[in-house]
């Protein structure tokens, strides 16, 4: 039942090409049992004793890391299935290959975990950054303030000191134009 290796290429190829850039970690999992499942391969489909198209899953099992296999659709669903439907797609690989593969699947999650690691010391770093720049703006904001209210004092004391001298004028007025009446 093997398929052509182009099919099988273009999976792998899909998988890699998610890598290339820079990685979002939010959206990305780690390759576990049965990821990705293909429901177009090619070829005449395979029917599951359920009588529904078997999906092509890829075991991540360290006996089979990394070989096709056709299963239940039900599986994907959470429903029962039939447990006993099980269909190999691929040989089964040297187990060098398969030591290879774990080894490779171990330094991913290695990998992954380090990644996550690095992406929440960025986060306190940001914040860490953003928590003294609000602190320097409450300082400043404070010192403003401060100024704010020795300038309106200020604003005050010259108003105070306009209509006092603004009353002694208009008081001289009055009394020179008294003077001028006699």
């Amino acid at each position: 039942m093997n398929s052509s290796s182009s099919q099988g290429s273009s999976s792998r190829s899909a998988r890699s090409a998610s890598r290339v850039g820079s990685l979002d970690m939010d959206a990305y999992t780690l390759i576990k049992s049965s990821y990705p499942v293909e429901w177009d391969y090619g070829g005449d489909p395979i029917m599951c004793f359920c009588h529904k198209i078997a999906p092509r899953w890829t075991s991540w099992t360290n006996g089979n890391p990394g070989r096709r296999f056709y299963g239940c659709p039900k599986f994907l669903e959470g429903k029962p299935y039939c447990k006993k439907f099980h269909v190999w797609h691929d040989e089964s690989f040297p187990d060098r290959a398969k030591e290879v593969i774990l080894e490779l699947k171990d330094r991913e999650k290695l990998l992954f975990n380090e990644a996550r690691f690095w992406k929440n010391q960025a986060k306190m770093v940001r914040q860490s950054a953003v928590d003294y720049v609000e602190a320097e703006l409450i300082e400043e904001n404070a010192l403003l303030k401060q100024e704010c209210g020795y300038l309106r004092s200020k604003l005050q004391d010259g108003k105070r000191w306009k209509w006092g001298k603004m009353s002694f004028v208009v008081g001289f007025i009055f009394y020179a134009v008294s003077l001028f009446k006699m």
